[in-house]
């Protein structure tokens, strides 16, 4: 596997930015760096956090849609009874996408092609994304959706193409109207608990198990937050934050698959301006091809000068390749089992924070004037 990398020992109370980050090494962009001790009071903290954080977003979401009540149960009449396997069903979602993009100035790197090649493969996804600004991360998210679903009916394909599936804190969902809900489950939302601390893992793995058969037979993308709510500790690195849970799916995938695609998009923004300036970098796309009890992997973004040497290393070894992919191994050994997925949520960690870093060298610092994107 690639090099290990020390790490300091950091505490700090939960509601204080409070984290562990544990002692010992970690192999590069290692998954479960962080824990935060299951105590009555982080408990209580995260509760109390929660509910705050509801009735919070519970008066902002009624301030926001004062006077619109009547256009949204307009549109949730309109869409709960359309046929999701039908071409109308797209053209509402990329119509309601395209709301996210008004007034926003974002720098896409289209001319990679890379929204084309999703499109012309017909192949199911997994996109991953960075969590850096929490309330704008939806219009970008929505921005993407517009682009990619307005390139499948393009292309004729609104019939056929992967359906989505956005997997979010179910705390957002109980903030907003039953009307709201209703329209964001039919556009594929899908609410789980994201506890620091695990709980409610029954209703998690139903939730999961639905979205992997979908997946599974490419009739459904998914979308994908990995920080999860580890998010709100802004001042960690990404390595730190970035949850298992992904690499779960993507391992459980690989066993039906014969290969499981992810898509790693970095997000930025301009935080320094007054209009909303941002950036989506979609990366080269990370392959994950089983073979036997083993998990190959592709290179992905290992070309960015943002890579780290220990990742472009790990690719330029020439034992247990296979074509162009390479065995996930540790000291030379396969890496299987429960462990795997710790490994799998290091690379798509380290892709991750390729992208991202890609997203902020193309942020534009000024208006984009004539170079909108017009969705």
């Amino acid at each position: 596997m690639i090099n290990n990398i020390s790490t300091e020992n950091i505490r700090c109370n939960y509601p204080q930015r409070n984290y562990k980050i544990k002692q010992s090494s970690y192999n590069l962009a290692f998954g479960g760096n962080i824990s935060i001790p299951a105590s009555r009071v982080n408990r209580f903290m995260e509760f109390l956090l929660n509910k705050l954080g509801i009735v919070k977003r519970t008066i902002n979401n009624k301030m926001k849609n004062r006077g619109n009540n009547d256009k949204i149960v307009s549109f949730c009449q309109k869409i709960i009874n359309v046929d999701e396997n039908s071409p109308e069903y797209i053209k509402y979602l990329y119509n309601y996408a395209r709301k996210f993009g008004k007034k926003r100035e974002v720098e896409i790197n289209l001319e990679s092609r890379r929204i084309l090649d999703i499109v012309n493969s017909d192949e199911s996804c997994i996109f991953v994304m960075n969590h850096d600004n929490r309330k704008k991360d939806p219009a970008m998210l929505g921005i993407l959706y517009s682009l990619l679903y307005g390139a499948y009916i393009k292309a004729g394909k609104a019939s056929t193409c992967p359906r989505p599936k956005v997997i979010v804190n179910e705390d957002i969902l109980l903030s907003m109207g039953y009307m709201q809900r209703a329209i964001l489950g039919k556009f594929g939302t899908i609410g789980v608990n994201a506890s620091l601390f695990g709980t409610d893992k029954g209703n998690n793995a139903r939730q999961m198990h639905s979205l992997l058969q979908g997946f599974i037979s490419d009739r459904n993308h998914i979308f994908i937050f990995p920080e999860g709510k580890m998010a709100m500790f802004e001042d960690l690195d990404l390595k730190y934050k970035f949850q298992t849970g992904v690499a779960g799916i993507v391992n459980r995938a690989s066993k039906s698959k014969k290969s499981v695609k992810v898509v790693p998009i970095g997000f930025a923004y301009n935080e320094e301006s007054e209009k909303f300036l941002g950036s989506i970098y979609l990366g080269a796309p990370v392959y994950f091809k089983p073979d036997g009890q083993n998990l190959l992997v592709n290179r992905g973004n290992t070309g960015s000068g943002f890579a780290s040497q220990n990742y472009v290393d790990f690719f330029s070894q020439s034992s247990n390749r296979v074509d162009d992919f390479k065995t996930i191994t540790s000291q030379g050994q396969p890496v299987t089992g429960r462990d795997l997925n710790d490994y799998v949520a290091g690379i798509l960690c380290e892709n991750l924070k390729i992208c991202r870093e890609e997203a902020k060298k193309q942020l534009p610092t000024n208006s984009l004037g004539e170079k909108v994107i017009k969705i």
